[in-house]
């Protein structure tokens, strides 16, 4: 399998690749967790807040995504598809702890679930770059530790789906010198 990074032309800026990555979440994540909901059988009785939510985060409205998330988690606390949904708005809104707890809860109810820890992987790196600009010698220590924590979680979920790009992109993202 040939294995490569999204290239970002030469001159081009870390929020260049930034962008890159965010298309690709709308390419693939959404419709990920929303094909994971259609399989999993939500229907509008039983999870209402669940399919409002997801209405609201497949139109880019997360803010409207925010009550309805956080009800499908009160009404099904174990349920993984409504942490990663949960994950992805509070990320959104810029709640990056609480986006990662939720990613950390959906893990561990399923460490082998694709979803759960491609997302939480990808919030570790996105912790990573936040204490990364902090600059102080606490939150230095703090992004190295979180980046770790990516790359082992990104290496498991390439493991989990060798076939999706990715945890690919973001491994050559965290390794980029640049």
């Amino acid at each position: 399998m040939l294995y490569h990074c999204l290239q970002v032309p030469a001159g081009e800026t870390k929020a260049a690749q930034q962008e890159v990555i965010e298309d690709m979440l709308k390419l693939f994540v959404i419709p990920l967790l929303s094909g994971v909901l259609f399989f999993a059988g939500c229907s509008p009785q039983k999870e209402q807040p669940m399919n409002t939510a997801l209405k609201y985060a497949m139109a880019g409205e997360w803010a409207k995504a925010d009550r309805p998330s956080a009800e499908a988690i009160l009404k099904t606390p174990d349920n993984i598809n409504a942490l990663i949904l949960r994950a992805l708005v509070c990320e959104k809104l810029d709640r990056l702890d609480e986006a990662i707890e939720n990613a950390y809860k959906a893990v561990v109810i399923d460490s082998n679930s694709f979803a759960a820890v491609y997302t939480l992987g990808r919030l570790y790196v996105s912790d990573a770059v936040r204490n990364t600009l902090l600059n102080t010698n606490a939150s230095r220590r703090r992004a190295a530790l979180r980046r770790s924590e990516a790359i082992n979680l990104l290496i498991k979920a390439n493991r989990i789906r060798s076939d999706h790009p990715l945890p690919l992109v973001l491994l050559c993202n965290l390794h980029d010198p640049r």
